[in-house]
């Protein structure tokens, strides 16, 4: 996100280098960002562990689950 924002047109008033190139033109640079927000999500869904094992993993770091009684 950081190089797509450096390649893109807005600035954000920003007067301090590193000031962005303008090498992705004004609009395009939204569909840059969609396309790669897309790609990242699809890359999370595929490497994501198993329900079942995710659970076990939560299950094992929050530790024993104490009952409070009245």
């Amino acid at each position: 996100m950081g190089i797509i924002s450096w390649l893109g047109q807005y600035s954000g008033g920003a007067k301090a280098p590193p000031v962005n190139t303008g090498t992705i033109p004004f609009w395009w640079d939204m569909v840059v960002v969609a396309v790669f927000s897309l790609a990242i999500f699809y890359w999370a869904m595929y490497t994501r562990l198993p329900r079942e094992e995710m659970l076990d993993l939560v299950g094992r770091q929050s530790g024993p689950v104490e009952k409070v009684g009245h």
